[in-house]
């Protein structure tokens, strides 16, 4: 599961994950991590000085500052994103151009490239001014809607696999409510639980908290 902000929504998390075999995973980051000196010249993380979120690489005016010229030469638009992600204060139209670009297309190789390994994506979407369960035992409904099709997914996958919950929240306390909050909700509304386990099947609760 890949949390990220969502814009006037009083939680950080938003409902969404993507899936890959275990086996594909290492292999996948790897190359996601050899795209990102592909498109930018440098690894994201030494920008940001942490992980590039979905929502700071593709905002709206990415695409509007994309299209202010005409789709620059891979080369030149590698150095120019890397000149501007070095030195913020390097401000041309060409660079921001750049920059846009790339952001762009490492965000489609990323989804082609997850999709060559075999990944597939789950979301949920529900009304902002939906009711919030009244305490923090309670699950939201589009949490609650995200993992129920997580688990018939898992459920019918051939095998017996196991899904991992990955956190990349920076506030861990929320990451652990919520942990808390998906594990009471299968037990004790699904009632799905390994054969003398507390712990729901095809799903690991040890979740990763990653910063």
């Amino acid at each position: 599961m890949v949390p990220t902000h969502r814009q006037g929504h009083a939680s950080s998390l938003r409902p969404c994950a993507c899936v890959e075999p275990l086996s594909q995973r290492h292999p996948l980051i790897r190359q996601l991590s050899d795209a990102q000196e592909h498109f930018f010249g440098l690894r994201l993380y030494e920008a940001y000085g942490h992980e590039a979120k979905a929502n700071e690489l593709l905002p709206r005016k990415t695409f509007r500052l994309a299209a202010q010229l005409d789709p620059i030469e891979a080369g030149l638009r590698t150095t120019l994103a890397k000149e501007i992600l070095l030195d913020g204060t390097a401000v041309t139209k060409q660079r921001l151009t750049a920059l846009a670009q790339a952001k762009i297309a490492y965000c489609e190789f990323a989804l082609e490239l997850a999709r060559r390994h075999g990944a597939q994506a789950f979301a949920t979407m529900a009304p902002q001014e939906a009711v919030r369960p009244p305490n923090d035992d309670a699950m939201r409904k589009d949490y609650a809607f995200l993992f129920e099709r997580f688990y018939y997914f898992l459920n019918g996958s051939p095998g017996d696999p196991m899904g991992y919950l990955i956190f990349d929240e920076l506030d861990k306390a929320k990451s652990h409510v919520l942990l808390g909050q998906v594990s009471s909700y299968f037990i004790k509304k699904m009632g799905v639980c390994d054969r003398g386990s507390s712990s729901p099947s095809h799903f690991l609760f040890t979740a990763i908290l990653r910063p």
